[in-house]
């Protein structure tokens, strides 16, 4: 047997599982409150774990380019979160923004550090059953309010977060020498 890749309807049966619901064929919300409820609620959590920044939804360097007619730059939708270590830009509307020239106007491409919200589907393995347990945990704390289900599965997102980490770390390539300003400014010296 082949072992595919999660998909939302799966996710959306392990957290009726584990909340002790019977199971659905199918992801159209309008047959079923529950389904339109987990399916929201794991955008919003995977969104917002994402938002952190792992090594699978960070870019190192993004280079957008102003629009040749009115030198804005549209901020894309799928980003959560952007720096640039020349100016500081932020959203405002569907622009990017600079905020220390206090205009909309870019007058060259703008190299930015960025912060990628992916697709549930596009998520590493590890990745969508951390997104589960939360999702899991928070509908049965909103909606049933079971003390011993809320233990089991607090301990199955900290199971979930640990796995996350694991795989952030071995595919990531961190290096505190490189990471941590004050180590780097001493060897520089």
């Amino acid at each position: 047997m082949a072992l595919l890749n999660i998909t939302r309807l799966e996710a959306i049966n392990r957290v009726l599982n584990a909340v002790g619901e019977t199971p659905v064929n199918t992801i159209d919300t309008s047959e079923s409150v529950e389904v339109a409820i987990i399916n929201d609620m794991i955008d919003y959590t995977s969104r917002n774990l994402q938002s952190v920044g792992y090594d699978f939804n960070t870019i190192d360097v993004l280079i957008l380019t102003p629009d040749v007619r009115d030198n804005r730059i549209v901020y894309p939708d799928n980003l959560i979160y952007v720096e640039s270590p020349d100016i500081v830009v932020a959203k405002r509307g569907i622009y990017l923004y600079n905020v220390t020239d206090r205009t909309y106007e870019f007058t060259a491409p703008v190299t930015l550090e960025a912060i990628e919200a992916l697709d549930f589907e596009d998520l590493p393995h590890h990745f969508k059953i951390y997104v589960e347990a939360k999702v899991s945990k928070e509908y049965q704390e909103r909606y049933l309010g079971d003390n011993v289900l809320a233990e089991e599965l607090s301990q199955k997102v900290s199971e979930a977060h640990l796995e996350v980490m694991r795989y952030d770390v071995n595919r990531g390539n961190y290096n505190i020498i490189d990471q941590n300003p004050t180590i780097s400014g001493i060897l520089r010296r």
